[in-house]
């Protein structure tokens, strides 16, 4: 976060590593809870400072390096957006919400929607640059009509390519293998009673 913070450094990472310290620091936050987690109030100002803080480095970068607007927000791993990103997630997560089946649904897909889009510097390249030139709409200073459809479309199929995986691969897979582990299981105690039977163990 350090380096990538820093101005004209560069640090290269993957996104699928880069989500699993996301998740490492959520993990800490859940198994060592604090008073001021469940504060929804402190979490939402820190959520609405944070954004206007971010926001005001992208001006100040349009003055000062003329370039490189988004500097200290431009990826996840800037201290900035990391802030921001557990701002975010520590006021949602208090937010007192019904359950929804869809909400959970499409949540389920969410890291697949990651793996899809974003394993790979050629998959990016191919997908944002040849397939739906959004960097090229964008260069032109129009077309954000069209930035925020593929955006969407891009998000939409990864989510429906991931839940037809979900339950076409891994639940058949997950009740399969659930149903081996109890046959193991018992195959496996009737074994264990048969040895600590000749053995005399109780």
């Amino acid at each position: 976060m350090f380096l990538a913070t820093v101005p004209f450094f560069s640090v290269t990472f993957n996104y699928v590593s880069w989500f699993m310290v996301l998740y490492l620091i959520s993990s800490c936050i859940r198994l060592y809870p604090k008073n001021i987690y469940e504060n929804n109030t402190f979490w939402g100002i820190a959520l609405l400072i944070s954004t206007v803080i971010c926001s005001l480095s992208v001006v100040a970068c349009t003055f000062v390096f003329k370039s490189s607007f988004y500097m200290f927000v431009t990826d996840s791993n800037t201290l900035l957006a990391v802030v921001e990103a557990i701002c975010a997630f520590m006021f949602f997560k208090n937010l007192k919400m019904k359950n929804s089946r869809i909400i959970n649904t499409i949540a389920s897909a969410t890291f697949g929607v990651l793996c899809i889009h974003a394993a790979s510097d050629d998959m990016r390249s191919w997908l944002w640059g040849d397939l739906l030139n959004v960097v090229g709409v964008h260069s032109n200073g129009n077309g954000y009509l069209h930035i925020v459809l593929s955006v969407l479309g891009v998000y939409s199929v990864c989510t429906v390519i991931d839940i037809v995986r979900i339950y076409l691969i891994e639940k058949p897979f997950f009740k399969l293998w659930n149903k081996m582990t109890i046959d193991l299981n018992k195959k496996y105690k009737l074994f264990e009673d048969k040895i600590c039977k000749k053995l005399h163990i109780k």
